[in-house]
């Protein structure tokens, strides 16, 4: 049985995750695209992608949220930006609520959403979110922590988050900070070590798929529109599709046969 998991796609992103039958190792996948428009399908580049376990969020009132519906395609890999008192970002993929969005790299980077404080000499975390409309957010358990060590930081703030994460937010990673002799403000003091603070250790959030076979149309596959690649041997409890590379304009479907039984997540 065929399963279509991506229909009409316009442009890189992923499918929801599909939860795999005990024991399937073999995966037949298949692409196929329309290409109307003036400027045509060029190169299609389509992945497979698989995971063990897919990492969960519980937002305010609502039922849990696997990663595959929210969270991070890529790795948005959070740092200090060239405004050292701003947070940047390299081009990353991510979703909420099923959609796919993308955000640009922004090497100057994004302000913090207030003036976090973290008190002199003490540790805070800074939790970062992006919504759908590209801004990024963050976010703090107290504004103005103190707290007597990273791990207490780190634990105050997945706390907070695990009780305040909203169903419009997808989570991009934390900054840790360690204040040095005077406290550190967000949006006045920078991030550099050594400089306003003592560490901002910039932690990103990943994914929990990874690529199990890759296929990049060839020039005969773009001329028919179509292809099929197989992954064997790998043995995953979900699955999906990740169109990686696109160039031109068209509309993409992709399905997936399982070697054996498969259902819906």
């Amino acid at each position: 049985m065929a399963f279509h998991l991506l229909d009409g796609a316009t442009a890189i992103g992923v499918s929801r995750a599909v939860r795999v039958g005990k024991n399937v190792v073999d995966h037949t996948n298949e692409a196929e695209f329309a290409s109307l428009a003036a400027t045509k399908i060029s190169a299609l580049t389509v992945k497979l992608q698989g995971a063990s376990r897919q990492k969960k969020f519980t937002p305010t009132g609502g039922a849990p949220v696997p990663e595959s519906v929210t969270g991070v395609i890529t790795n948005p890999t959070l740092a200090v930006g060239s405004t050292a008192e701003r947070v940047a970002n390299a081009l990353f993929y991510y979703r909420i609520a099923d959609a796919n969005y993308s955000k640009a790299a922004n090497a100057a980077g994004s302000v913090f959403s207030d003036a976090h404080v973290v008190s002199a000499t003490k540790f805070g975390v800074v939790l970062v979110y992006i919504n759908a409309a590209g801004t990024v957010i963050t976010k703090v358990p107290l504004a103005t922590q103190a707290y007597a060590s990273a791990a207490a930081a780190h634990t105050a703030a997945s706390a907070f988050d695990v009780i305040n994460r909203t169903s419009d937010l997808c989570y991009l990673g934390r900054i840790l900070i360690n204040a040095d002799a005077g406290a550190w403000t967000a949006n006045t003091d920078d991030l550099t070590d050594g400089s306003d603070l003592t560490t901002a250790t910039f932690i990103s959030e990943t994914s929990s798929f990874y690529d199990l076979a890759t296929k990049t149309f060839s020039s005969d596959e773009i001329t028919v529109q179509r292809a099929m690649w197989h992954a064997t041997n790998k043995n995953v409890k979900y699955a999906r599709h990740f169109i990686s590379a696109l160039t031109g304009t068209g509309e993409v479907d992709t399905y997936y046969t399982p070697a054996t039984g498969l259902r819906n997540f």
